[in-house]
């Protein structure tokens, strides 16, 4: 009796055990509901500016109303097209002027190579007069008082871009925009030929009022590293050249042209014996191109005045 008890027993064990299978099946197959994620609300879309790049800095600089915004900008939508059209226009011409000018060059063709290059300049005449009418069109937009703050602000710039290893100050920069609004009425009035003259002496005042000795320094040496940049100086040779151009120019008054190209001839020649090694003396040997001599024409001698013919 007691073994069939416990035969009975173990078989509804079983049963129940087999019972309680598809309940645990279905409820692995059946996942929980997630709980829906709440959405950010999105930001509202920022309204597209009218101007971009560097008419953007002209709109801040000249605190353009919105109107002058969109006027600039209805320009510059024609300008783009015009760009398009012209590029259309020319750039199979300018492809074949490009091969002509090449082949002429491989062939030592001079007659050729100048047809080609005179063709070639023609073409780009055209679209800096295409970018200098609307350049026009877009400074007409501006008051006199804004013209005088671009202006101002382009020649800072300028000024910053010519006299990078100086690092400029903020007081030194004020002092710039002081000098400029001095000459601003000359600058203004003068013609494309006076106005390149009068922002060179412009550029001279910069260089030797407001400048330090230090920077000046600094600024000669980094245009020496520019024409040698292929070299690579090291630090020391860095160093060494800053040390020649001290040398050289200490007492040379440096505003006179003559006086400041031959101390400039002495820290080169300084550079080019004392400071590179022979390996880059080489290298400057094999990118300098040949001179070539041209041959001397003997000049009639006048007739003596008196003289009997």
């Amino acid at each position: 009796m007691k073994r069939l008890s416990m035969i009975l027993a173990a078989a509804c064990i079983m049963a129940m055990a087999a019972g309680s299978l598809p309940a645990q099946e279905g409820a692995e197959a059946a996942p929980k509901p997630r709980p829906k994620r709440q959405r950010k609300p999105r930001p509202p879309k920022k309204k597209r500016p009218l101007l971009r790049g560097m008419h953007a800095r002209m709109a801040e600089v000249c605190g353009l109303s919105e109107d002058q915004q969109k006027q600039i900008a209805g320009i510059n939508t024609e300008r783009g097209k015009a760009r398009k059209a012209h590029y259309e226009e020319t750039k199979d011409q300018v492809a074949a002027l490009r091969e002509a000018m090449k082949k002429a060059k491989e062939s030592k063709d001079k007659e050729a190579n100048a047809k080609a290059r005179k063709e070639y300049s023609a073409l780009s005449a055209k679209g800096r007069d295409l970018d200098k009418k609307f350049v026009t069109q877009i400074m007409a937009v501006l008051t006199p008082e804004q013209k005088v703050k671009w202006d101002e602000y382009q020649f800072v710039l300028a000024v910053k871009r010519k006299f990078r290893a100086a690092k400029l100050t903020d007081e030194q920069v004020n002092k710039v925009k002081a000098l400029y609004v001095k000459e601003a009425a000359v600058l203004a009035g003068a013609d494309k030929k006076a106005k390149a003259a009068a922002r060179n002496k412009l550029y001279a005042k910069v260089s030797q009022e407001i400048l330090t000795e230090e920077q000046r320094t600094a600024v000669a040496v980094a245009g020496l590293v520019g024409r040698y940049r292929k070299l690579k100086l090291t630090d020391d040779q860095l160093a060494q050249l800053k040390a020649a151009y001290v040398k050289n120019t200490t007492g040379v008054n440096m505003t006179d042209r003559n006086a400041a190209r031959q101390a400039m001839n002495k820290v080169t020649e300084a550079l080019k014996n004392d400071i590179l090694t022979p390996e880059q003396r080489e290298q400057i040997k094999s990118s300098r191109p040949p001179r070539v001599k041209k041959p001397r024409v003997a000049k009639p001698k006048a007739a003596k005045v008196g003289t009997a013919e």
